[in-house]
């Protein structure tokens, strides 16, 4: 399985669920939440692309949340103080941490929507319960999250593939309560997320790690013989419009030799677009007033690419 957790969390993720080194895949980040395309999903993707490549797929995602998590206690706090119970919260000197450390921390923001929805369900809960609620609520927002941003994710849980759950970790005894798939499951894979065709201009740049990690992905599942599982859809009206103005955000640069047998994409596995590709006999570059350091350098101070491959 690949396991989804707090990287404040108290014990190895290994330990509480009693398995050996490897058998767990573990993502970990701050108070397990994930937007579009950030690091969280971005792996998630990878290692199922990796273990699909390797015919070895995991049978669930698990997105474990847990109690003492200093995120989630801040959010309950803000959203306290917002509902007029101030005094239901810690004090700001019972509070693990500076207060205005946190107030600049746009995470917690991420964190808010799953606070506010706990105080609907219990308006009268004490701040502990309503941490508890709320870590649980978090697991199902960051599962809602990914169902409807991750074209890839939702493909292999509607075709019941893989599974994708919550699960609470209670850190004071230890238990892990799982609390299954999303309640409105059924309503989440009614609709799947537009697949990407090609990034555009206005898409961020990608991390160097992510960036490579998809490019290794790629390579493994060309070498295996399960090359196009990136195959593209004909892009709609109003993406054509946003190439027009703007142009592509390539997630890479590689530079690779005009004697290739196969074209650099086919070989990573990625979309039309997502590599920026410089080519000539041998791969090399001669001075640095040279046509291929002058491209390089416009791809990177241009189009913001993080990561360069020479190949």
């Amino acid at each position: 399985a690949i396991v989804v957790s707090c990287a404040r969390s108290y014990a190895p993720v290994e330990h509480i669920f009693d398995t050996q080194p490897g058998e767990l895949q573990i993502i970990r980040n701050i108070g397990n939440t994930c937007q579009a395309h950030d690091g969280v999903v971005g792996s998630c993707e990878f290692a199922i692309a990796l273990a699909e490549a390797k015919g070895e797929l995991p049978h669930a995602i698990v997105i474990l949340g847990n109690s003492r998590n200093d995120i989630i206690e801040e959010a309950v706090r803000r959203t306290l103080i917002a509902s007029d119970r101030a005094s239901d919260s810690p004090p700001p000197h019972e509070f693990k941490g500076n207060a205005d450390t946190y107030s600049k921390l746009a995470l917690i923001d991420q964190v808010l929507i799953s606070a506010k929805d706990a105080l609907l369900q219990q308006p009268h809960g004490s701040y502990q319960k309503l941490c508890t609620l709320t870590a649980k609520l978090n697991a199902f927002h960051t599962i809602e999250t990914i169902l409807t941003t991750s074209r890839f994710l939702f493909d292999y849980v509607a075709a019941m593939r893989i599974m994708l759950v919550a699960a609470y970790f209670d850190v004071d005894t230890g238990k892990v309560s799982f609390l299954g798939e999303h309640p409105s499951m059924a309503e989440l894979l009614a609709t799947p997320p537009a697949a990407e065709t090609v990034r555009t201009a206005s898409d961020p740049p990608v991390p160097a790690e992510e960036a490579l990690a998809a490019m290794y992905a790629g390579n493994k599942r060309y070498g295996a013989g399960r090359g196009g599982m990136e195959k593209s859809k004909g892009p709609d009206t109003s993406l054509l419009v946003k190439l027009s103005e703007g142009g592509q955000n390539p997630e890479s640069i590689v530079l690779g030799c005009a004697d290739s047998r196969a074209p650099i994409e086919i070989l990573f596995d990625v979309r039309p677009g997502d590599l920026f590709v410089l080519r000539n006999a041998g791969n090399t570059c001669s001075s640095g007033k040279s046509d291929m350091i002058g491209s390089l350098e416009y791809a990177i101070s241009n189009l913001h690419t993080k990561l360069l491959v020479v190949t």
